[in-house]
């Protein structure tokens, strides 16, 4: 639903609530505000309300289930006599067994919400349908209807489906089917490396972050491309490069990409990165004393 693009909701049942968070990123961190303040999204005074669970529904609507039970603590944390744990944690448990909630269970349910200015989008068909249809399904705001249709055009690996998802890839002008289509690709092994290498300067911060990785089995063909960018990237696409260069350091004998990333000047280094990052690549063998790249 538009109502709740961008948002992120997570299960409290000890508090008997959903938080719904707005995701405000800068500088390519992502901090997460409540979008209720002072309030939640959902809560309850029904001491059995117990949220679990939260999913994206494929009609757009928000489906959570509720586990509806008395005791939700495990039993290492809930003794039932002085043998299994603490006096106070066995007249807690005989507190709230005089008040009947032990023989609360095998209640839970299931809620649908909808705004009330919303009706429920289109049932979907996806067994049915073609490789081209599944594609355009990669450019649907709905997050569930992308994830699927990736999942079905790689598990059936069609190969009829490359040129449209080569198409999205090149030219979509929104992030995400641009990413659904390079990860279908990779999925089909029908992603070509220039077109990895064109996405690596795309405008959008997830679209390179992807492309990074998507870039890893050829690194070295795109390493001087990488260098050149460093100082334009945020933070997330550089924890993504360096997660893959260390992945490529220990698979390679060959000094070259090493030789390649002393290159990238340190200013920009330590411009860019967080100041816990230089530790963690010294730990990775990184970086020697000096700060300098090995």
């Amino acid at each position: 639903m538009p109502d709740w693009y961008g948002m992120h909701v997570v299960c409290e049942p000890v508090g008997r609530l959903l938080r719904m968070s707005r995701i405000d990123w800068n500088d390519g961190l992502g901090v997460a505000t409540n979008a209720f303040p002072k309030s939640e999204f959902i809560r309850s005074t029904d001491a059995y309300f117990r949220p679990v669970w939260s999913a994206n529904a494929p009609d757009g609507t928000l489906v959570f289930s509720d586990m509806y039970r008395g005791i939700i603590q495990e039993k290492a944390w809930f003794p039932t006599k002085l043998s299994e744990g603490s006096e106070k944690g066995v007249k807690r448990y005989l507190r709230v067994k005089k008040w009947g909630m032990v023989e609360v269970v095998r209640h839970g349910r299931i809620y649908r919400l909808v705004p009330n200015s919303r009706k429920p989008g289109p049932t979907p068909g996806m067994l049915d349908e073609t490789p081209t249809q599944l594609v355009a399904h990669l450019a649907n705001p709905n997050g569930w209807w992308r994830d699927t249709a990736q999942m079905l055009i790689v598990s059936r690996g069609d190969s009829s489906a490359v040129p449209a998802l080569l198409a999205m890839a090149a030219k979509h002008p929104e992030p995400n089917p641009r990413i659904h289509a390079l990860w279908s690709l990779q999925g089909l092994d029908a992603l070509p490396k220039e077109l990895v290498i064109a996405n690596l300067g795309h405008a959008a911060p997830r679209v390179r972050r992807g492309a990074v990785q998507l870039a890893e089995p050829s690194l070295a063909a795109v390493i001087n491309f990488i260098g050149q960018r460093w100082n334009e990237w945020d933070i997330p696409v550089s924890a993504a490069e360096i997660a893959g260069l260390r992945r490529e350091l220990a698979a390679r004998t060959d000094p070259f990409t090493a030789e390649e990333l002393k290159k990238i000047p340190r200013q920009k280094r330590s411009k860019l990165l967080p100041p816990s990052l230089p530790s963690a690549l010294r730990e990775w063998r990184f970086l020697d004393d000096g700060g300098d790249l090995l």
